[in-house]
């Protein structure tokens, strides 16, 4: 890509985006500082989470005195802060530390490259309005050399650190190309997130792919007009032109480029603008939009037991220990648990990564995400596991004393680079990880931060299925958390108009976990309307309507034999692939989803498989009846955490024993979009028929 000309390529490594993670955390808050007009037209902004000790990441936006151009560096930072709730002087001190160091290129720019380890002291002093501090940051560097610079320190629960932001880049590059992408981020002033478009060089009859994270720094939208940096990984592609006219990919690396932006309230627009390295300008547009600018942060659901723990981590080893104290309803059963300890740790650091959380037909590979993993006692390394293989920690009773539970034992910090490590108990793992029975300990600073909340995972069955393509139009979703099976089963009644039934607890043998016999009765449900009128949380008696026996042979295939009424059948079913990939999704989120005990009654099971989400969502009609829409092609946002896609009604054969396709027909009704604030916990935004509204939405665990 030569539009970028002598600006800095910047890291990959900027993930600040530790909002969610670090307000995941129950002790200590959330902070973010920035500062500017430093000697060198430096830049810094951090995000960072704790109390007395803030830890978190930084980025540091500088021009060295022998460098022609701006380079950006990263690391984390440790610092000591005061209470800024507190009007009056305020004053900290700290650390910086990065594993980069700029490298001198031939014709004056400098590139950040991977080097020895440096660690900057950084102090603090100024006044806080009991909101924001407005503060002097002095960073004295390893040579000796101080360097002090203006800038502000506040609670990340302030106006806009918490907004959603969705937008667009595109324009003609000044060698005769065209660049194109979309973006999602999170926060400001540092507003991180994800890309992906394409680029086309000048000369180049073809086009490339572009993807990664994107960083933007000076994202201040509180004053209206904004400027600063913006990092894209792997934006900077090296290309070769064959005579053909087209170009092949040597390499890519990251870009920082310049940004200036205006900001409405809602919308914005935004502009990347500079000079090429051959001296050519160049100004290329984008617009965006922002929600959630009020302030209030994404929901944080309170531990599961009390939990307290002492860590040490440096930039070579880790070491820590959870001090955890069951609650008193635990304690009355007097039961023998396991204690683990687990980590959400980057695919590229975990060994043999064949992890559950992978989606079905998934490669292994190395590629990004994060998967479920232990530390291997016998070689300090990260081990892929699954919810059914992890091991025990401490077995023991639970008793009114704390148990102390070893998380980290001198481990090799860059070997854990980025893991969230978590500790929670129960009689298994399974049950553990899908009832939530566990609390984020020790999340280890890194280029790519897993999230701080664990996903509540369903078993190994869960997902959609269906009886082939020949019978497309009715389906089955299995939700399993252990033995206990939920299946939603959508199919049409006598008038060929949808309607569902639920079997609410298809019971397995204690020992069938990826296969065997689930049975149980299916039952039939009236409530309140769910669209224009009610909440659809109040529903009539449940009404007994047949029996369900399903025969799982392998999480993919199975035999389903049920009785509605005078109709019974027997009919094979499978696993339905509605997408396939490569690269799993860093949060699977296959589940029954519901808006919690007040509203329960309706639901919505999600299917995800790589970048789409089928979404099955049963709720009733305006006569209170049972009826169920699809979003079929819920297209995964950029950022991973939602999607959205067009609502149908489907309609199909009178219910009976026999099933016919041809009778099946599919009509738009609305569109849903879905967000996810954390791994367990989202929000649904829906038109159906013209009526709009949004409801919060959780796992359910049963």
């Amino acid at each position: 890509m030569a539009w970028q000309g002598a600006f800095a390529r910047g890291l990959a490594a900027l993930l600040l985006a530790a909002a969610g993670a670090a307000g995941a955390q129950t002790s200590g808050v959330d902070l973010v500082g920035v500062a500017g007009s430093g000697p060198a037209g430096g830049q810094l902004f951090f995000e960072c989470n704790g109390s007395p000790t803030c830890s978190g990441e930084f980025v540091i936006v500088s021009q060295e005195a022998d460098c022609s151009n701006l380079s950006a560096v990263a690391g984390t930072i440790q610092l000591s802060v005061p209470d800024l709730s507190i009007a009056g002087p305020v004053s900290g001190s700290g650390v910086l530390v990065a594993s980069w160091e700029n490298q001198r290129n031939p014709d004056g720019t400098c590139t950040p490259t991977e080097g020895g380890t440096a660690s900057n002291a950084i102090s603090f002093s100024g006044t806080s309005d009991g909101v924001v501090a407005n503060v002097t940051y002095t960073i004295r560097d390893t040579d000796g050399s101080v360097h002090q610079v203006a800038g502000t320190l506040m609670s990340a629960s302030a106006a806009y650190a918490h907004m959603q932001v969705s937008g667009s880049v595109a324009g003609a590059t000044p060698e005769g190309g065209q660049v194109a992408f979309t973006f999602t981020c999170a926060g400001s002033p540092v507003c991180t997130g994800t890309y992906s478009g394409s680029e086309r060089d000048g000369g180049c009859s073809n086009t490339f792919s572009l993807s990664g994270t994107i960083s933007f720094v000076g994202f201040d939208v509180s004053s209206g007009g904004f400027a600063g940096t913006v990092v894209l990984q792997n934006a900077d592609s090296q290309d070769t032109r064959n005579a053909d006219g087209t170009c092949s990919l040597r390499s890519s690396r990251d870009l920082s480029v310049s940004y200036s932006g205006t900001f409405d309230g809602g919308e914005g627009t935004l502009v990347f603008s500079g000079t090429s390295g051959e001296g050519i300008p160049f100004s290329i547009p984008g617009t965006f939009s922002a929600t959630g600018t009020g302030g209030t942060p994404p929901p944080v659901s309170p531990p599961p037991f009390g939990i307290t723990v002492d860590q040490q981590i440096t930039p070579t080893t880790a070491s820590a220990t959870a001090h955890i104290q069951p609650p008193a309803g635990d304690l009355n059963l007097g039961k023998t648990v396991g204690f683990y300890v687990f980590a959400f740790a980057p695919r590229s650091l975990v060994h043999s990564t064949k992890s559950a959380l992978r989606p079905l037909g998934a490669k292994d590979d190395a590629s990004t995400g994060c998967v479920l993993a232990q530390i291997d006692p016998a070689t300090g390394q990260l081990r892929a596991a699954s919810a059914s293989n992890l091991t025990p920690a401490i077995t023991t009773t639970l008793s009114a004393q704390a148990q102390s539970v070893t998380i980290l034992n001198n481990a090799s910090t860059p070997s854990i680079a980025g893991a969230t490590f978590f500790v929670g108990y129960g009689t298994d793992a399974s049950t553990m990880i899908s009832s939530g029975v566990n609390a984020n300990a020790v999340q280890v600073p890194g280029a790519q931060q897993c999230p701080g909340v664990f996903p509540k995972l369903p078993g190994s069955l869960s997902g959609l299925w269906y009886a082939g393509e020949q019978e497309s139009g009715w389906g089955v979703d299995f939700t399993q958390r252990g033995v206990h099976v939920f299946a939603a089963f959508y199919t049409y009644d006598a008038s060929g108009n949808p309607k569902w039934y639920v079997a609410s607890d298809c019971r397995m043998a204690a020992s069938a976990l990826t296969s065997g016999r689930c049975s149980g009765d299916l039952y039939e449900l009236t409530a309140t309307p769910l669209f224009g009128v009610g909440s659809g949380g109040s529903h009539n008696p449940v009404v007994k309507a047949g029996t369900l026996q399903v025969d799982f042979a392998s999480p993919s295939q199975a035999t389903m034999t049920y009785t509605v009424g005078s109709v019974s059948r027997t009919v094979p079913i499978q696993r339905q692939l509605f997408r396939t990939g490569t690269v799993p999704p860093t949060i699977d989120y296959t589940d029954l989803w519901y808006a919690g005990e007040a509203a329960s009654g309706w639901g919505m099971a999600i299917s995800q498989q790589y970048d789409k989400m089928f979404l099955a969502w049963f709720v009733y009609d305006a006569s209170g009846k049972p009826v169920w829409y699809t979003a079929s092609d819920c297209a995964v946002a950029a950022s991973g955490n939602g999607c959205s896609g067009d609502l149908y009604l489907v309609t199909g054969p009178p219910f009976g024993p026999t099933f016919d396709h041809s009778q099946v027909h599919v009509a738009p009704v609305g569109h849903v979009t879905a967000t996810f604030s954390d791994p367990n916990n989202g929000t649904i935004d829906y038109t159906v028929n013209g009526v709009a509204a949004s409801k919060a939405i959780t796992r359910q665990v049963f």
